[in-house]
């Protein structure tokens, strides 16, 4: 799973915004992402320079296999 905190061109404005396995939480700490690959995002600390925050599933793995996949917005 992946995150960005885009700003209103849908661009990041730094490498900071990009959250993944390797980066684990933006820096203010509005996006984490926890070992298990569980997204949490805090409103209240999304940096005032982002307009959304996208996310995205990247896999090895067949889309089949990601049939058990429980999102929960």
């Amino acid at each position: 799973m992946l995150a960005f905190q885009v700003d209103t061109s849908r661009k990041l404005s730094s490498d900071d915004d990009f959250v993944f396995f390797n980066q684990p939480s933006s820096p203010e700490g509005s996006v984490g992402l926890s070992p298990t690959q569980s997204l949490s995002i805090d409103p209240r600390l999304v940096p005032a320079y982002a307009s959304a925050i996208v996310v995205a599933i990247a896999s090895d793995c067949a889309l089949s296999a990601l049939a058990g996949f429980d999102r929960k917005l």
